[in-house]
């Protein structure tokens, strides 16, 4: 695959090229319909494609528990057969792996070392079969890929991965991660290619392919839809055709894209187009630089131009309380994010084994990156193997222990890290001696194959009361460091009067000298002002954008004044509850859900709807109304609950479909909203669906399907509830389900979880 300037070309669609021939969609057709398998892998060679993928995408223990090796053995064999029967003896047989369908915790209730072991059991059985390459693919869950990645390389290191995440609104999953934090993680845990796949048609994925370009150095791939689909006399319509498809895929290649083809609705003849279309187009080269960069699964920050803002008050050493819950932990970060912090500091003194348990409840309630203040190995790996994002770790010293133990970690999850300038003799005491230490860091980690991007250096300021010269030292060092730096504000400091003024000024000096990050206390009113001024006024604030928008009117973050509400609001449970057992006191079980639940739930859909959340903390904040609800509950004396429902709504994942990401999310919305909710689960035969709407006296049928495969269920299900003549509205909705589809069954549509609540109150209401 070296030295080649036009683009190589993936297959397209085989469930929606199975389903064109009436035969089932997923991997089970590889025992059932072998002949129809080998026929469509035949056809996509003879259109030009260099990658074949097998029809396994389905086939993982998590689906077909007993079956998935045989799925996977025979779907190799297919793939190998209509190769060889093709003459085309240097094509690539690539292993589909799709996801489990199912969301990883905390979000989701799936164990993340189970979706780890479930992963790599998948790649073992494709190791066994003489795949010659995987391709992890449709991901929506950061988390999910992350284990994926992980159990794959345990599996069967040295495969040559390509990672494929899919996007729901333009360059953001559904579940809320970014297209540059998704190619940062693909890239951290060693993906050899990186891209975006199914989503929508060609012309909505070129920004993501843009920004996935911008920060990897790896190669890039894009698989669209052939648009999403519509009802056409009964079937299933796919709104591009080959050429317009072709056409549109020419946009992909300009923003980045190395590795294209088609993902459902495409067929041979589309790739044949695409084929034609991109051969004399050369796709961009990598960036000469990638930026460091770290992650959060919805958020992420860039070491670059403009110096950021660290954190540090999540010090257990300093403030000993944080220890006692994890609720005081997200409080404090929730703090220093409002007070202006892009990344957050977490040093955990001698309470090292809460480390996982408080990473992820940072990152949980507050989607900032986290910097991980910690030299224990075990614990570090702990943290970087669970968290849904790349974090910083703070730090590793030029002593040989900690590089020894911690340089292996770093390289096995991908983890930017800060270069601490102490080496076995301690911290040197003079420029010279600062930068010497920087570069035999820097010399050993390029040893290692961890590129310079990835580090930042901390030349070490030592408290100006034991040594004036120490912060000079430090600024003349981080000037001279061919390298990222980052400096410890408040250790300059300690021992003085008026300590705050010390650490404002240092702030200013160290931004002027090129400090590419601060750890400093964001609380502080006046440093957090002095370093945006001095960012703006040391020519580092391009077009003042960071200053003015700090400043700017209105950039104050929301807030309710009735604590309760606002713990709803920010996803805190604990808080929730314990606020919940104290309105029960003055106030109706009614009053509280109507006037302080409901509006919180209001203002989390809001924020929702606008991006300014995205599905995880949608989650924590309907998990708080939960618990709230049945705290409230538990107090009625009578024990009959005041609460009213407003109706009764039977929902399932259709026949032929296992994901339930989005239907639990709905169910969990509706319950709160003072629905009576009967969830069936997921695969729900069309007729079960219908009939238990019949039983339970329903008030509305919610059905939901992922893929355009089985959304002709939903069709069905309507068609029979008209059959019977029975007046249930059904709604429907899903990442591939559009307004038109809906409206062509005759259904309801929502767009998403929180639209999904106020299209059910609308129908109710009438």
């Amino acid at each position: 695959m070296k030295n080649r300037t036009v683009p190589f070309i993936l297959d397209g669609g085989m469930g929606t090229s199975l389903a064109k021939r009436g035969k089932d969609s997923s991997a089970l057709s590889n025992l059932q319909n072998p002949k129809d398998v080998r026929e469509i892998h035949g056809e996509f060679i003879r259109a030009g494609a260099d990658i074949i993928q097998t029809n396994t995408f389905s086939a993982n223990p998590a689906i077909f528990k007993k079956d998935y090796k045989k799925l996977i053995s025979a779907g190799v064999k297919l793939a190998r057969k209509a190769v060889a029967d093709s003459g085309r003896k240097k094509l690539t047989v690539a292993g589909s792996i799709g996801p489990t369908g199912k969301m990883v915790s905390p979000v989701g209730k799936l164990d993340f070392e189970e979706t780890v072991n479930i992963f790599k059991k998948t790649a073992r059985a494709f190791y066994d079969a003489g795949i010659d390459t995987l391709i992890i693919e449709t991901f929506d869950d950061i988390s999910e890929m992350r284990a994926a990645l992980i159990g794959a390389r345990e599996a069967a290191d040295g495969f040559k991965i390509f990672a494929s995440m899919t996007f729901s609104s333009g360059d953001r999953t559904s579940t809320g991660t970014p297209a540059e934090a998704a190619a940062a993680v693909m890239d951290a845990l060693g993906a050899d290619v990186i891209g975006v796949n199914c989503s929508f048609g060609p012309e909505g994925l070129a920004d993501a392919v843009k920004k996935i370009r911008a920060y990897t150095s790896k190669p890039v791939m894009a698989q669209p839809n052939a648009g999403l689909p519509d009802i056409s006399k009964g079937t299933m319509v796919y709104p591009e055709n080959p050429a317009d498809f072709a056409a549109k895929c020419r946009g992909l290649v300009k923003a980045g894209a190395s590795f294209i083809g088609g993902c459902c609705g495409t067929s041979p003849a589309h790739i044949a187009a695409l084929k034609k279309t991109v051969k004399n187009i050369t796709p961009p080269p990598a960036p000469g630089r990638v930026p460091a960069v770290i992650t959060s699964r919805t958020s992420f920050t860039v070491f670059g131009d403009f110096p950021v803002i660290i954190g540090e008050r999540i010090n257990f050493t300093a403030r000993p309380e944080l220890a006692s819950s994890e609720a005081k932990i997200a409080a404090e970060g929730l703090k220093q994010k409002k007070a202006g912090a892009l990344a957050l500091d977490i040093n955990l003194g001698r309470h090292e084994e809460k480390t996982l348990e408080s990473v992820m409840a940072v990152e949980r309630r507050t989607s900032l990156p986290v910097v991980l203040d910690s030299q224990n190995a075990a614990e570090v790996e702990k943290a970087a193997r669970r968290y849904p994002g790349v974090l910083l770790l703070n730090s590793i010293s030029a002593e040989k222990e900690k590089m020894d133990s911690l340089f292996p970690v770093v390289k096995k999850y991908g983890l930017p890290f800060i270069a601490l300038c102490v080496s076995d003799r301690g911290v040197p005491g003079t420029i010279k001696g600062k930068i010497k230490i920087a570069r035999s860091l820097l010399k050993r980690a390029r040893e290692e194959g961890i590129s310079k991007d990835k580090i930042l250096v901390d030349p070490v300021v030592l408290a100006a009361s034991s040594d004036t010269s120490s912060a000079y030292k430090t600024l003349r060092a981080i000037e001279n460091i061919s390298a990222n730096t980052v400096i410890g504000v408040s250790n300059v400091s300690g021992g003085l009067p008026q300590r705050a003024l010390l650490n404002q000024a240092l702030s200013a000096l160290a931004v002027y000298c090129g400090a590419s990050a601060l750890i400093v206390d964001p609380m502080d009113t006046d440093l957090v002002y002095m370093f945006y001024a001095s960012s703006l006024l040391s020519g580092r604030d391009k077009r003042a954008l960071n200053y003015t928008g700090y400043f700017a009117p209105g950039s104050e973050k929301f807030s309710f004044d009735n604590p309760l509400s606002q713990a709803i609001f920010e996803g805190s449970r604990e808080e929730a509850v314990r606020l919940a057992r104290l309105a029960v006191k003055d106030m109706s079980p009614f009053e509280i859900i109507e006037k302080l639940i409901a509006p919180a739930l209001d203002r989390v859909g809001a924020e929702y709807s606008e991006k300014r959340i995205f599905l995880p903390q949608l989650v924590e904040s309907a998990r708080s109304a939960e618990a709230a609800v049945e705290e409230v509950e538990r107090h009625i004396k009578s024990g009959k609950s005041e609460i009213k429902k407003k109706g009764t709504i039977v929902i399932a994942t259709v026949k032929g479909d296992i994901h339930d990401i989005g239907k639990n999310l709905v169910a969990l919305l509706l319950k709160n909203s003072s629905f009576d909710v009967i969830d069936m689960g997921v695969d729900i035969d069309s007729k079960k669906i219908v009939n238990e709407a019949v039983k339970r006296k329903a008030d509305i049928v919610a059905l939901s399907s992922l893929m355009t495969t089985t959304m002709h269920s939903m069709k069905e299900v309507k068609q029979l509830i008209d059959s019977k003549k029975l007046k249930i509205p059904v709604l429907v909705g899903g990442a591939a389900v559009t307004e038109k589809f809906a409206s062509q069954i005759g259904a309801f549509y929502a767009k998403d979880a929180v639209k999904a609540v106020k299209a059910a109150e609308d129908i109710i209401s009438g």
